[in-house]
């Protein structure tokens, strides 16, 4: 099982060189150059951000840093700090952003859910420097810090690459984390609790189907994840 995920950190990272390194080449013209990002962002949503997923939830650092690095490679600096320590706790009350309302569109909680996070990742961040004596708006705020960073690499796009790399490098992300947050409408739609309830087994809609646990990695079975 951990090859299965090294192989897949290892193809996004492969996936994304032959993407610049094509475009750099000039051998992606016209909408071809659309497509495909839309297709390496596909590709992201399941071998980045459904592997990070798994990466994060580890206890060595080693398989955290890799998640993070996955998280980079779609523009998500939010997903690590929200999920571990927002969505997990409060997941089926009004505090989790990622919890999908009864009769809310897929595309009405993909921008509720998305600038949710952010700004829960943000304060939660904010609120554990301050906690420890450190500066909330310094280096260690991991949401600045990764913020900064992926600024930084998308000037470089633009610099080394040109504009259209980032905008294709902007759109397989956005594809991703699209379904990322599709993901996340399947697996809470509806489904509430107290805060003071303890998280059971009928918080999060679960399949036991063989396509989608190959594909998620086993992530469809997402009843006993959150319990």
């Amino acid at each position: 099982p951990d090859l299965i995920l090294i192989l897949h950190a290892i193809l996004q990272i492969l996936s994304l060189t032959a993407l610049f390194y094509s475009l750099n080449e000039g051998r992606i013209v016209g909408w071809h150059i659309f497509w495909v990002a839309v297709s390496t962002g596909v590709h992201s949503g399941s071998s980045s951000l459904i592997i990070a997923h798994e990466m994060i939830h580890r206890k060595k650092k080693h398989w955290q840093m890799l998640g993070k690095m996955l998280l980079f490679s779609v523009s998500n600096v939010y997903f690590y700090v929200d999920h571990l320590r927002v969505h997990h706790k409060w997941v089926g009350t009004e505090r989790d952003p990622a919890t999908a309302k009864y009769g809310e569109s897929l595309y009405a909680f993909f921008l509720r859910s998305t600038f949710g996070q952010i700004a829960s990742a943000w304060k939660v961040e904010v609120n554990r420097l301050k906690s420890e004596k450190s500066n909330p708006y310094g280096f260690r705020n991991y949401v600045l810090t990764n913020t900064l960073l992926l600024l930084m690499f998308y000037i470089s796009l633009v610099v080394l690459l040109g504009k259209i790399a980032l905008l294709v490098f902007l759109l397989q992300s956005l594809v991703a984390n699209f379904l990322l947050e599709y993901t996340n409408y399947i697996e809470h739609y509806g489904l509430t609790r107290n805060e003071k309830e303890r998280v059971n087994e009928t918080h999060s809609w679960q399949t036991d189907k063989v396509i989608s646990r190959f594909i998620l990695i086993d992530l469809s079975r997402h009843s006993d994840h959150h319990f």
